[in-house]
Protein backbone atom coordinates (compact mmCIF):
# COMPACT_ATOMS: atom_id res chain seq x y z
CA UNK A 1 0.00 0.00 0.00
CA UNK A 2 2.80 2.61 1.10
CA UNK A 3 4.62 1.57 -2.53
CA UNK A 4 1.65 1.86 -4.49
CA UNK A 5 1.18 5.89 -2.47
CA UNK A 6 4.90 6.67 -3.37
CA UNK A 7 4.83 5.23 -6.96
CA UNK A 8 1.30 7.41 -7.15
CA UNK A 9 3.26 10.55 -5.97
CA UNK A 10 6.46 10.62 -7.78
CA UNK A 11 4.04 9.61 -11.08
CA UNK A 12 2.45 13.21 -9.99
CA UNK A 13 6.00 14.96 -9.18
CA UNK A 14 7.07 13.84 -13.27
CA UNK A 15 4.10 14.58 -14.59
CA UNK A 16 3.85 18.19 -13.06
CA UNK A 17 7.90 18.64 -13.72
CA UNK A 18 7.42 17.58 -17.38
CA UNK A 19 4.91 19.88 -17.94
CA UNK A 20 6.52 22.90 -16.63
CA UNK A 21 9.26 22.21 -18.66
CA UNK A 22 6.97 21.82 -21.78
CA UNK A 23 5.70 24.72 -20.89
CA UNK A 24 9.32 26.69 -20.45
CA UNK A 25 8.44 27.65 -16.81
CA UNK A 26 10.96 25.32 -15.51
CA UNK A 27 12.80 28.57 -13.20
CA UNK A 28 13.65 28.36 -9.60
CA UNK A 29 10.07 29.89 -7.88
CA UNK A 30 8.12 27.18 -10.48
CA UNK A 31 10.56 24.05 -8.61
CA UNK A 32 10.01 25.49 -5.11
CA UNK A 33 6.22 25.61 -5.92
CA UNK A 34 6.10 21.78 -7.70
CA UNK A 35 8.07 20.83 -4.42
CA UNK A 36 6.05 22.50 -1.82
CA UNK A 37 2.76 20.31 -3.06
CA UNK A 38 4.60 17.31 -2.99
CA UNK A 39 6.46 17.43 -0.09
CA UNK A 40 3.48 17.04 2.02
CA UNK A 41 2.79 13.93 -0.03
CA UNK A 42 6.34 12.69 0.22
CA UNK A 43 5.44 12.92 4.11
CA UNK A 44 2.23 11.56 4.23
CA UNK A 45 3.50 8.58 2.31
CA UNK A 46 5.72 7.99 5.44
CA UNK A 47 8.88 9.01 4.12
CA UNK A 48 11.20 10.94 6.48
CA UNK A 49 11.27 14.67 6.56
CA UNK A 50 15.23 14.39 6.11
CA UNK A 51 14.29 11.78 2.98
CA UNK A 52 12.40 14.58 1.46
CA UNK A 53 14.33 17.35 2.01
CA UNK A 54 17.66 15.42 0.31
CA UNK A 55 15.33 14.56 -2.34
CA UNK A 56 14.05 17.98 -2.95
CA UNK A 57 17.22 19.81 -3.04
CA UNK A 58 18.90 17.25 -5.52
CA UNK A 59 16.16 17.39 -7.51
CA UNK A 60 16.26 21.06 -8.06
CA UNK A 61 20.10 20.73 -8.40
CA UNK A 62 19.14 18.87 -11.41
CA UNK A 63 16.83 20.30 -12.71
CA UNK A 64 17.04 23.86 -11.98
CA UNK A 65 18.19 26.13 -15.39
CA UNK A 66 18.68 22.45 -17.55
CA UNK A 67 17.81 22.93 -21.29
CA UNK A 68 15.68 19.15 -21.61
CA UNK A 69 14.83 18.73 -25.57
CA UNK A 70 11.03 18.53 -25.40
CA UNK A 71 10.84 15.12 -27.04
CA UNK A 72 12.99 13.87 -24.41
CA UNK A 73 11.54 15.35 -21.18
CA UNK A 74 9.89 12.16 -19.62
CA UNK A 75 12.84 10.21 -19.86
CA UNK A 76 14.80 13.45 -18.47
CA UNK A 77 12.51 13.55 -15.28
CA UNK A 78 12.83 10.37 -14.74
CA UNK A 79 16.59 9.85 -14.93
CA UNK A 80 16.74 12.82 -12.79
CA UNK A 81 14.29 10.97 -9.92
CA UNK A 82 16.02 7.83 -10.32
CA UNK A 83 19.41 9.47 -9.79
CA UNK A 84 18.35 11.77 -6.46
CA UNK A 85 16.67 8.09 -5.29
CA UNK A 86 19.89 6.66 -5.79
CA UNK A 87 21.89 9.64 -4.29
CA UNK A 88 20.22 9.37 -0.89
CA UNK A 89 20.43 5.39 -0.91
CA UNK A 90 24.14 5.06 -1.82
CA UNK A 91 25.15 8.04 0.78
CA UNK A 92 26.06 5.57 3.35
CA UNK A 93 27.27 2.39 1.75
CA UNK A 94 28.22 -0.81 4.10
CA UNK A 95 29.96 -3.97 2.91
CA UNK A 96 27.48 -6.32 4.90
CA UNK A 97 29.53 -9.27 4.39
CA UNK A 98 32.82 -7.55 5.65
CA UNK A 99 31.13 -5.89 8.54
CA UNK A 100 29.89 -9.26 9.44
CA UNK A 101 33.08 -10.76 9.54
CA UNK A 102 34.84 -8.26 10.98
CA UNK A 103 32.43 -7.54 13.90
CA UNK A 104 32.10 -8.54 17.35
CA UNK A 105 30.74 -12.03 18.26
CA UNK A 106 28.30 -12.28 18.64
CA UNK A 107 26.96 -9.44 16.43
CA UNK A 108 23.74 -8.30 17.24
CA UNK A 109 21.32 -7.13 14.80
CA UNK A 110 17.90 -5.90 15.84
CA UNK A 111 14.94 -5.37 13.18
CA UNK A 112 12.36 -2.44 13.05
CA UNK A 113 9.85 -1.54 11.29
CA UNK A 114 5.90 -0.48 10.65
CA UNK A 115 3.64 -3.67 10.24
CA UNK A 116 3.85 -5.65 7.15
CA UNK A 117 7.18 -4.30 6.17
CA UNK A 118 8.72 -7.92 5.84
CA UNK A 119 10.38 -8.02 8.99
CA UNK A 120 10.59 -11.56 9.65
CA UNK A 121 11.01 -12.77 5.87
CA UNK A 122 14.06 -10.45 5.79
CA UNK A 123 15.32 -12.13 8.94
CA UNK A 124 14.78 -15.74 7.07
CA UNK A 125 17.03 -14.23 3.78
CA UNK A 126 19.47 -12.56 6.41
CA UNK A 127 20.01 -15.77 7.98
CA UNK A 128 20.10 -18.29 4.81
CA UNK A 129 23.01 -15.64 3.65
CA UNK A 130 24.94 -15.89 6.72
CA UNK A 131 24.80 -19.58 6.99
CA UNK A 132 26.08 -19.03 3.10
CA UNK A 133 28.78 -17.09 4.12
CA UNK A 134 29.85 -20.09 6.83
CA UNK A 135 28.56 -18.33 9.85
CA UNK A 136 26.07 -20.03 12.59
CA UNK A 137 22.95 -17.91 13.67
CA UNK A 138 20.51 -17.61 15.93
CA UNK A 139 17.17 -15.93 15.76
CA UNK A 140 15.15 -14.23 18.62
CA UNK A 141 11.24 -14.74 18.60
CA UNK A 142 11.04 -11.12 20.02
CA UNK A 143 7.88 -10.30 18.14
CA UNK A 144 5.44 -12.13 20.80
CA UNK A 145 2.93 -9.54 20.26
CA UNK A 146 1.15 -10.70 16.29
CA UNK A 147 -0.07 -14.10 16.29
CA UNK A 148 1.69 -16.22 14.27
CA UNK A 149 4.76 -14.55 14.41
CA UNK A 150 6.57 -16.79 16.24
CA UNK A 151 5.37 -19.86 14.11
CA UNK A 152 6.37 -18.19 11.10
CA UNK A 153 9.82 -17.85 12.06
CA UNK A 154 10.20 -21.56 13.93
CA UNK A 155 9.13 -22.74 10.37
CA UNK A 156 12.08 -20.59 8.41
CA UNK A 157 14.37 -21.77 11.06
CA UNK A 158 13.57 -24.95 10.80
CA UNK A 159 13.96 -24.72 7.05
CA UNK A 160 17.41 -22.93 7.45
CA UNK A 161 18.44 -25.50 10.54
CA UNK A 162 19.09 -22.03 12.43
CA UNK A 163 17.99 -22.57 16.87
CA UNK A 164 15.02 -20.15 17.62
CA UNK A 165 14.90 -18.94 21.02
CA UNK A 166 11.71 -17.72 22.04
CA UNK A 167 8.93 -17.42 24.51
CA UNK A 168 5.39 -17.80 24.79
CA UNK A 169 3.15 -14.91 23.48
CA UNK A 170 2.74 -11.81 25.90
CA UNK A 171 6.36 -12.03 27.27
CA UNK A 172 8.97 -9.58 27.50
CA UNK A 173 10.58 -8.94 24.01
CA UNK A 174 13.75 -7.62 26.07
CA UNK A 175 14.08 -10.55 27.94
CA UNK A 176 13.54 -13.02 24.38
CA UNK A 177 16.31 -11.26 22.92
CA UNK A 178 18.39 -11.04 26.35
CA UNK A 179 18.76 -15.14 26.41
CA UNK A 180 18.82 -15.28 22.48
CA UNK A 181 22.08 -13.12 23.36
CA UNK A 182 23.31 -15.43 26.42
CA UNK A 183 22.23 -18.63 23.76
CA UNK A 184 25.09 -16.77 21.57
CA UNK A 185 27.77 -16.03 23.81
CA UNK A 186 27.47 -19.83 25.56
CA UNK A 187 27.47 -21.57 22.19
CA UNK A 188 29.93 -19.15 20.37
CA UNK A 189 27.52 -18.23 17.97
CA UNK A 190 27.94 -15.70 15.32
CA UNK A 191 25.59 -13.46 14.90
CA UNK A 192 21.97 -13.04 16.51
CA UNK A 193 19.03 -11.80 14.58
CA UNK A 194 16.22 -10.21 16.51
CA UNK A 195 13.11 -10.28 15.10
CA UNK A 196 10.41 -7.25 16.86
CA UNK A 197 6.50 -6.50 16.94
CA UNK A 198 5.76 -4.03 13.87
CA UNK A 199 4.49 -1.18 15.54
CA UNK A 200 2.47 2.24 13.94
CA UNK A 201 2.81 6.12 15.34
CA UNK A 202 -0.59 5.46 16.30
CA UNK A 203 -0.21 2.50 18.52
CA UNK A 204 -0.23 3.08 22.29
CA UNK A 205 3.36 3.18 24.41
Amino acid sequence: MMLEKLREVFQNIKGSISRAVLERKLDEKTLDDLFDEFELLLIEADVAVPVVEALRQSLKNKLLGKNVPRKSVEEYITNAIEESLLDILNKNTLDFDKEILNGPRPYIILFLGVNGSGKTTTIAKIAYRLKKMGLDPVIAASDTFRAGAIEQLRKHCNTLGVRLIYQDYGADPAAVAFDAIQHAQAKNKDVVLIDTAGRMQTNKN
